[in-house]
């Protein structure tokens, strides 16, 4: 697994701020293939990806949902096997970096810290599609 950089990390900011929303706020991290540079996208408004996380307030508390799509239709289960592994290793990265490019929004509303994480995964074979408890962005604080 790749280790977390800040030097490497761009934020985009579209229609939320270090205050809020905290309802609708979507997180879409994307990764350059030739220089290891991360993208963090955060926006009012949901963005086509294979991995994506957005607040939640139903039932009366907030979490932080993250949905991760492990294959397509025509996939072999290998291939997703190796996915869905794939996934499991690179989320602690993902999450990290959305704790960190939005480090003052999480300072703006420290109570967000200890809000769960779920991890939807979906996919067209049962055993690959599952929800999954990540802790807490607390967990994924970056420390120098």
């Amino acid at each position: 697994m790749v280790k977390f950089n800040p030097a490497k990390l761009t934020i985009t900011y579209k229609g939320v701020t270090d205050d809020g929303p905290i309802c609708p706020r979507h997180y879409t991290l994307t990764r350059s293939e030739t220089q290891d540079d991360l993208f963090l996208t955060i926006d009012s408004n949901p963005l086509l990806a294979e991995v994506s996380a957005a607040w939640d307030d139903s039932g009366g508390t907030y979490s932080l949902i993250v949905r991760a799509r492990v294959d397509s239709i025509h996939d072999r289960k290998t291939e997703v096997q190796q996915r869905y592994d794939d996934l499991n290793r690179q989320l602690p990265l993902v999450l990290e970096a959305i704790r960190y490019g939005d480090s003052k929004f999480f300072n703006n509303h420290a109570e967000l810290d200890y809000a769960p994480i779920f991890v939807h995964f979906i996919s067209v074979y049962p055993e690959f599609g599952a929800v999954k408890y990540f802790g807490q962005p607390l967990d994924y604080l970056f420390i120098h």
